[in-house]
């Protein structure tokens, strides 16, 4: 997934500055570009950072493994010796998920912790209707797909001190800290991610064909006071993994509880840009689905659920 400076998803400060308001990664919240919508993938520890300049981890990103070697020897004599040593690496995971700005692969996790690759703990206020998982996994009914939830932001290596994201393992609710943009657009703005490819067991089970219009989206709670990019990666076309993904940003306010249905031909690849091209089209499929936080000229803070979900 990138957006103002910058979609995980899975760099470009000085375009988006330029930019704006852009994605994940980039200038804006989830710059798809630069910021989050990156088209990089990282297995292990699952943190990306790609066009939305945004980091993920994650039950919607990550493989974990252990690496543990040996290494034993003997040196004797006074200028001889003898070293010997077998070192070993071991590791096990699933399969990785590419997003705009974030990548990696889902594990289940003990209900209450939190999700992501280390698993954050999360709290976040969850509201009545609000779209629901398992341990981190969604599933979004026949037809509609499933997998691992993520969560990803701008403060990859401290960058942006104070911007903080997660998701409840039980449910699509969040909650976290948006931090001032600045001039460079440095600090985009944070979120999470939903994969729609996954089984369980971090499988391929394949992309969502789109029957619908577009998007119909509903947040609910304490909505970002500086509005949201949402972005959605497909297996191929202008909006797959490796263009970065599309996006749309909605920089108008917010109502709690007030459902959207955003067209699909509104999502664009560098959407923060005011010559975004191409288009997402239905049959190229979908992978992935995020909701991204933009930052403003000051902190703010979120709390809140999705609560309608239908593509």
């Amino acid at each position: 997934m990138r957006t103002h400076r910058t979609l995980t998803l899975a760099g470009i400060g000085a375009l988006l500055g330029a930019a704006a308001w852009a994605c994940g990664s980039s200038t804006t919240a989830y710059n798809q570009g630069d910021d989050g919508g990156g088209s990089t993938t990282n297995t292990g520890a699952s943190s990306s950072t790609s066009g939305n300049g945004s980091t993920s981890s994650g039950y919607g990103g990550g493989v974990t493994g252990n690496n543990t070697g040996n290494n034993t020897g003997n040196n004797t004599g006074t200028n001889t010796g003898n070293s010997t040593g077998t070192p070993t690496n071991t590791g096990t995971g699933v399969a990785t998920s590419t997003g705009p700005a974030s990548t990696g692969t889902g594990t289940t996790v003990a209900s209450g912790s939190g999700c992501g690759t280390p698993p954050v703990a999360c709290s976040a206020t969850a509201v009545t209707g609000a779209v629901t998982t398992s341990a981190c996994f969604y599933n979004g009914g026949t037809g509609k797909g499933g997998g691992y939830t993520f969560n990803y932001g701008d403060n990859s290596g401290g960058a942006c001190p104070g911007s903080t994201s997660c998701v409840n393992p039980a449910n699509l609710c969040t909650t976290g800290a948006t931090v001032a943009h600045g001039t460079s657009y440095t600090c985009y703005g944070n979120g999470f991610g939903v994969n729609l490819y996954q089984t369980s067991g971090g499988g391929d089970a394949g992309a969502v064909t789109s029957t619908a219009a577009g998007l119909t989206w509903a947040l609910t709670g304490t909505v970002p006071p500086n509005g949201v990019q949402i972005s959605i990666t497909a297996p191929s076309g202008p909006c797959s993994s490796a263009n970065n993904g599309c996006c749309v940003q909605v920089t108008t306010t917010l109502t709690s509880g007030t459902s959207t249905t955003t067209p699909w031909s509104s999502f664009k690849p560098y959407c923060y840009l005011a010559d975004a091209g191409g288009g997402f089209t239905p049959t190229d499929g979908l992978n992935q689905i995020q909701f991204q936080a933009l930052s403003g000229t000051t902190t703010q803070t979120y709390d809140y659920c999705v609560t309608t979900l239908t593509y």
